[in-house]
This record gives structure tokens, sequence and C-alpha cells, in this order.
């Protein structure tokens, strides 16, 4: 059954209208107005997402709220929120799954990482930028609507933001097929099997834009990657991009490692000093090293990224004993 869009809830008007207003902020084309287009647009995808916990609440509204509480309702118990803060992000993620509401939020998640770099730091060439996050605003946006909030997108936006969005949509479609031809020479085979992957969807560190390119087409080293972002044009190395990456890609699971005291999930590199060597992968993703198959001259153990770090032929345990003995003597 559609929704009757005469008799919109005001969360859902209002995260319409916020997409409206980012629209017109974009197609402006005054710099000074493009975080102003981000900001609303992210606004906007957020609302929406509320909207779907709105729908989903069993009563007063309560899953967009970030603070619940139980309380005893006279025959048992019944949720309550702590104040009036909503849901974020993250949040709304994790409601999403426990709901199994199977929106595509790694775009969501990309939209809002142009809006924070916009927000804080100064970009030129930042249209671009800007292309992308409503690229991916629009994917989300053709989807979540249809599918989860139960609209045809171009009646619930309007003929002119849905053109509009699809004009963009084909111009920055174009862009990152010139960029990804770029890297078609790489022999990925030499390369940790996720390196592809992670330089195709995390996009630039300077400005979140995906406009990654390879300055020469002909390298197939996937560390001699030099990559030029033609959003906000930064170049760097594949080793910087990899040791300003990596750390956020594993960020989730060092910090579960950490709480449960387990060895982090990645290291510096002996050999690059990236911050950049995946234990999963046995290798690093900035410079390729792997660490050789070596064991300890005096108990056999293997040895470990640290013990190859400080050159030496012996585990932390014996190299203990062995300085032990030393100072004994």
């Amino acid at each position: 059954m559609r929704v009757n869009l005469a008799t919109r809830h005001p969360l859902f008007q209002s995260a319409l209208d916020a997409i409206h207003v980012g629209t017109a902020d974009y197609v402006s084309g005054e710099h000074e107005r493009l975080a102003s287009a981000v900001r609303n647009l992210t606004t906007g995808l957020l609302l929406l997402c509320k909207e779907k916990l709105r729908r989903l609440s069993p009563y007063d509204d309560i899953l967009i709220y970030q603070n619940l509480m139980p309380a005893p309702d006279g025959s048992g118990l019944r949720l309550v929120r702590s104040g009036n803060k909503t849901v974020d992000r993250v949040e709304i993620e994790k409601r999403f799954k426990s709901f199994g509401v199977a929106a595509d939020m790694k775009r969501l998640e990309r939209v809002v990482e142009v809006r924070n770099t916009l927000e804080h730091h100064y970009v030129s060439g930042g249209m671009d930028s800007v292309r992308g996050a409503f690229v991916d605003g629009f994917r989300f946006l053709s989807s979540f609507l249809s599918d989860h909030l139960d609209v045809v997108p171009g009646e619930a936006l309007g003929e002119d933001v849905w053109e509009m969005m699809l004009d963009q949509r084909a111009i920055y479609e174009s862009m990152l097929e010139v960029c990804q031809q770029t890297l078609l020479q790489i022999n990925w085979d030499q390369a940790p099997s996720t390196m592809r992957e992670l330089l195709m969807s995390r996009g630039c560190t300077n400005c979140s834009s995906q406009l990654l390119r390879q300055l020469n087409p002909s390298n197939g080293d996937p560390f001699s990657i030099r990559l030029k972002c033609d959003a906000c044009r930064v170049q760097k190395d594949i080793g910087d991009w990899m040791g300003e990456v990596i750390p956020l890609y594993y960020a989730s699971a060092a910090y579960l490692s950490m709480t449960d005291g387990d060895p982090v999930p990645y290291d510096t590199c002996p050999e690059c000093d990236h911050p950049a060597y995946a234990f999963d992968e046995g290798q690093c993703f900035a410079c390729g090293f792997a660490l050789p198959s070596k064991r300890c001259g005096r108990c056999g153990e293997g040895l470990t990224l640290h013990d190859y770090s400080l050159g030496s032929n012996f585990c932390d345990y014996c190299r203990h004993m062995l300085e032990q003995a030393d100072r004994d003597d």
C-alpha cells in the first residue's frame, strides 16, 4: 500500500524539505554553499532513516530516541525515552540490523564523511566531492524511499529534483569510470586480498571523494601506485594513503581486541614504518612486506613481527631469559 503523500508525517516532510534545500544549494554552483548543500542532504537522509524507525516503533515513536530505559506500566515493563536526543547514524545502523532493515548504510556513511570534511576543512575542487556525495545520496534515496518507506522517489522529491540527481549521477559515474580505468594494469595478485576493494571504496583521505586515479596508468605494481584525487587535487603515494586508511579500516576490530585483551589486528610495518601491516592478511598494505617464517633459536616458537623489527633471532620470552642470564653472570 502506497503512502498518501498529501498526509505526510512532519518528520518525513522535514526530511524531504532538507533534501530540497540541499539540492538548491548544490544547484546554485556557489562554492560557499557547498558545505550547506551536503549538510542539508545529510540531515534529510538521516531524517528519512528516523522516519523508518518511527514507523517501526510500537508506540510513542520510541525507536527514534537514543536513550531508552525500562519503566513499569502497570502490567509489566515498557521502554521510555530518557531525554529528547535522537539516534545518530551509528545507532540507526544498529537498530536497522536488529529489525532486519537492509539499507545501504555504506553509502550513507560516505555522505556523512563528505559532510564532516567540508564542515571542518576548506577543500579546493569541492564541487566534485559534493557531486559524489549527491550521487551516493541519490542511490541511497532511490532504494530507501521505495523499499523501506513505500513511496515513489520522483513523486516524493519532485520531478525537478529527481531529474537533477539523475543528471549528476550520469556525470559522476562517467568521471568515476575514467579514474578506475587507470588501475586496470595493476597486478592485484601481489597485494593483500582486500587491497583492491579498499582502494575502490574508501576514497580520498583528504576530501572523501571516490575520484581517485593512478597518475601512471601503465604501472602494474600495487605498491608503486601514486594516487591523485580529481576532486581536491591532492596526490599521495599508496604507502601514505594506506598508512591513513588501515587504522580506520581496522578501528572497530582494534577496539574490540583491546577491550578483550587480544592483540590488535594491525601494526607498524618494520620495513616501511607505516601502520599498515595486517595480521589477517600476513602482509603490509603499504609496501607488500610479508613476515618471513622464522623460528626462535632457543625454543623453536615462530618469531613475531616485533621480534623481526628488533632484528632478533629469539622470541620475547627467550630474549628475556637470555638477558636475565647475562645479568646474573
